[in-house]
């Protein structure tokens, strides 16, 4: 356009130039023309010249034109891409937002769970270190008391030995008695004061038993007082009760072990019946022969009776009714290897000892006759580094005794 523009200027010079000439009067001279015909050529000539180097210069003007024009429908096309992927990018930063806000609203519930979670982490935590130091503290109590009871039962023992020599000189002080009061008439006074004297032991004596007696009650009340807590004590450390599980026994082919079991007592019986010399031993001597041939067996660690050992029951208990019905007393002792701790294995023993008068009971058994003590490792009869030894010292033992 600037070319264009000075194109027109020197044009129109040239024109009014031209006009000029021509105004001039013919009465000049010659040379006057010939002197303005020869401007006019130089200054056509410059046009001309000036007017090719303005093309020259308008077609690389045109030129630069179309290739800015080209380069600006480039660019047109870019900036056409450019903002149509900015549209997309602007879209997907407005999804990102979206889910960036779900996100931040899942991490802040996230937050609050976790923080739910960490406060009852840290209540079951202290609850935890809670019930290990009630636990330590029950097994601390539950050792004193197996010590105690072990106490107990070994003083009680002594004074059962010291009460049956006391009734033993009992009976022989009143046998001398009698003798002397039968020859109190022929007695000199003497003999009187030493019969006097006599009385008065065999009164001392008497009062020493009683002592004795009532010293054992005590103990008893003590024993079963301390079996109550060490139940209490067990029921904090296991958090459960010991189900105990009566199996009845019966099946098909209970009239099958009804007649074993008879024919097995009948055989006790005619072994024994010879020698017996009171109802004590005959039934110690019948139970023991019974459970030398078969042991009553348990679910692994538990107080559940294995269902092999019910016939073997089934006959322990028909022995144990007819001997309870003689004015005797049943302790059925239970026994474990040392595998262990001391008041899971007291425990364990107590609870299947316990499982075996349970089912005597249920058989028939007076309950009053029969009593459940378990004894853990205490008192093992094979060698516990063995696991024949471990399986003999896990045993029920029946112990009779005059009621």
């Amino acid at each position: 356009m600037r070319l264009s523009l000075i194109c027109s200027v020197l044009a129109l010079t040239a024109l009014i130039f031209f006009a000029a000439l021509r105004s001039i009067p013919a009465t000049d001279n010659t040379a006057t023309a010939e002197s303005a015909a020869a401007g006019l050529e130089e200054a056509t000539a410059q046009i001309e010249a000036n007017q090719s180097e303005f093309d020259q210069q308008i077609a690389a003007a045109n030129q630069t034109i179309a290739d800015l024009r080209d380069e600006n429908a480039d660019q047109s096309t870019t900036l056409e891409a450019t903002a149509t992927e900015r549209d997309e990018l602007q879209s997907q930063l407005e999804n990102m937002n979206e889910q960036l806000g779900v996100v931040e609203a899942a991490n802040a519930a996230l937050e609050s769970d976790k923080n739910s979670l960490t406060q009852e982490l840290a209540a079951l935590t202290a609850g935890l270190e809670s019930s290990e130091n009630a636990t330590r503290e029950a097994e601390v109590n539950i050792q004193s008391l197996n010590d105690a009871i072990v106490e107990g039962r070994e003083e009680a023992q002594t004074l059962q030995a010291r009460i049956a020599a006391l009734e033993s000189e009992r009976d022989q002080l009143t046998q001398q008695l009698a003798e002397q009061e039968n020859n109190a008439v022929a007695l000199s006074a003497a003999e009187n004061d030493e019969v006097a004297q006599a009385q008065a032991l065999l009164e001392q004596r008497a009062q020493d038993l009683a002592a004795a007696e009532d010293r054992i009650a005590a103990l008893t009340e003590m024993t079963t007082a301390q079996e109550q807590t060490t139940s209490a004590l067990t029921e904090q450390i296991e958090g459960l009760e010991l189900q105990v599980t009566s199996l009845s026994g019966e099946a098909s082919g209970l009239a099958d072990e009804v007649a074993k079991r008879d024919t097995v007592i009948a055989g006790l019986i005619a072994r024994t019946g010879g020698g017996v010399t009171s109802p004590v031993a005959g039934c110690q001597e019948k139970t023991d022969a019974v459970l030398a041939e078969a042991k009553v067996s348990f679910e692994a660690g538990s107080t559940t009776i294995d269902s092999s050992s019910l016939p073997l029951l089934e006959i322990l208990a028909a022995i144990a009714s007819d001997c309870v019905q003689q004015n005797l007393t049943l302790e059925i002792e239970g026994h474990t290897g040392s595998a262990g701790g001391v008041a899971s294995n007291l425990l364990l023993s107590d609870g299947q000892a316990k499982a075996v008068r349970d089912f005597l009971i249920e058989k028939g058994v007076q309950a009053s006759s029969v009593r459940a003590v378990g004894f853990g490792g205490s008192d093992p009869i094979a060698d516990n580094e063995t696991s024949d030894g471990q399986s003999l010292n896990q045993r029920i033992v029946f112990d009779w005794e005059q009621s």
